[in-house]
């Protein structure tokens, strides 16, 4: 049982693989608080890190979105964050809990509220990158709803210590952007909680998820490349408004969604008002209030729909088994890479892994240094899948690596986070010791050509 000194625990409220919520009671006071603290004893410095960067956000933004916070204690090595208790529950357990006993106005008025919090924060500068059920507090009987952890997101002058890792709960996963998978070659930016939204809402409104969350091995997939079925045509008591309300914060693209949490609100208020009044929601036109709070340059291409073509004819080639180089030349800023990850991660359908790297101009870079780039990329990417997956990479890389796993841990040291502490290697005179090498790089080539086609496929591109 977890014990704070000062206070009495009353019990855990919930909790995913990497956090815990308890609601305490303070002894001096009887005043009830939550408790947000660390699931391990012993936690990775990156996650105490990210208590203390929450705690400082929570401190400027004195409840304008969240629960306040009243401060963070250590429990030896574990950061313990005490937050305002307004007597509610997280709307995980709302939703575990079944939300048949809601009729569609305290749905509605619960989603309103949601992304008035979103507004608050985002009127603040601060996108959250992360939003599942887990992270909003909800009383039940007053709507009042408020955000309890900010541990992931980032502002316009500060990012979240856990940017720098890949590795997420997989609980979080049934509610990433299409660019939050990293496989999009595009970065996140405030449009991803759009989609984080919009995926809660769904679930919200309908109770069930748009994709499956047992399906962990294609959920990735399908958050790039498939569009969920509108919540109406599941579910008919839903107003197809509403429906396409959430439809639009869930588009594959960031600039097809809305462009504000003020967009999202107005219109899910007036969806609102409608029904109260009538009982019924007539359609009306979406994002007539959808004024974009945030600068974001469009991005498009122009005349280049013959190249387009021929570059989709290689990957379909690549993704076939062969072996395919394409050279694009150009000047350098003037948009290479951003075109072809454009071309082949918007426009192209196939299911795999993208990577890309960058080799130097000049000689200064290291042998192998576009490979040591690939590789690494690729193993953050693994680690996003299922634990069946990892396990199934992790044994065909140590079958193409026959041995020398050292050798190539000694250039890419996330590797031995894969295949695990490796058997040193016999050294070798120079020569041989670099054919050997070339040997071993050219194994793990002619291995990512045979499986192309079913797991991944890369870009390198030079500048």
């Amino acid at each position: 049982m977890f014990e704070l000194s000062g206070y009495e625990t009353m019990g855990r409220l919930n909790g995913n693989e990497e956090i815990e919520l308890y609601r305490l009671r303070r002894l001096s006071d009887g005043q009830n608080v939550i408790a947000k603290t660390t699931c391990e004893e012993y936690p990775q410095q990156i996650l105490v890190d990210s208590f203390h960067y929450e705690l400082d956000l929570l401190l400027k933004l004195d409840g304008r979105g969240t629960a306040e916070a009243y401060g963070l204690q250590m429990l030896r090595s574990r950061p313990v964050l005490l937050l305002q208790d307004h007597g509610g529950l997280t709307l995980d357990q709302l939703l575990r809990s079944g939300i048949e006993s809601f009729d569609l106005t305290a749905l509605l008025e619960i989603a309103v509220e949601i992304v008035r919090c979103l507004t608050h924060l985002q009127r603040e500068n601060i996108t959250l990158h992360e939003i599942i059920p887990l992270h909003i507090y909800v009383n039940p009987a007053t709507k009042a709803v408020r955000f309890i952890d900010l541990r992931s997101c980032s502002t316009d002058l500060n990012k979240s210590p856990l940017s720098i890792t890949s590795s997420r709960p997989e609980s979080v996963l049934p509610y990433m952007s299409p660019e939050q998978t990293g496989r999009t070659g595009r970065s996140s930016d405030f449009r991803s909680d759009y989609y984080s939204l919009g995926i809660i809402l769904y679930e919200l409104l309908s109770g069930s998820l748009p994709f499956d969350p047992q399906d962990v091995s294609n959920i990735v997939y399908r958050h790039i490349a498939r569009a969920p079925d509108p919540v109406h045509l599941k579910f008919p008591s839903i107003p197809v408004t509403v429906s396409d309300i959430l439809g639009k914060c869930m588009q594959k693209m960031p600039e097809d969604r809305y462009s504000s949490a003020y967009g999202i609100k107005y219109d899910l208020e007036e969806c609102l008002l409608r029904y109260q009044a009538s009982g019924k929601i007539d359609p009306f036109v979406l994002g007539s209030h959808d004024v974009p709070e945030r600068w974001g340059a469009p991005i498009g291409y122009y005349g280049r729909q013959e190249e387009q073509r021929q570059l989709l004819v290689v990957l379909e080639q690549v993704c076939e088994g062969e072996a395919q180089g394409v050279w694009i030349r150009g000047e350098w800023g003037i948009g290479k890479t951003s075109f072809v990850q454009r071309t082949i991660l918007d426009t192209a359908s196939y299911e795999g892994f993208f990577a890309q790297a960058k080799s130097a101009s000049n000689s200064s870079a290291p042998p192998f240094d576009v490979w040591i780039q690939l590789i690494d990329e690729l193993i953050g990417r693994l680690f996003m899948e299922s634990k069946v997956h990892i396990e199934i990479w992790r044994l065909r890389v140590l079958e193409v690596l026959d041995g020398l796993g050292q050798l190539l841990i000694e250039l890419v040291p996330r590797l031995e986070l894969l295949i695990g502490e490796q058997p040193p290697v016999q050294p070798l005179p120079s020569l041989e010791a670099q054919q050997r090498l070339h040997l071993l790089m050219n194994g793990l080539s002619r291995y990512s050509r045979r499986k192309a086609n079913r797991w991944f496929y890369s870009s390198m591109t030079c500048t």
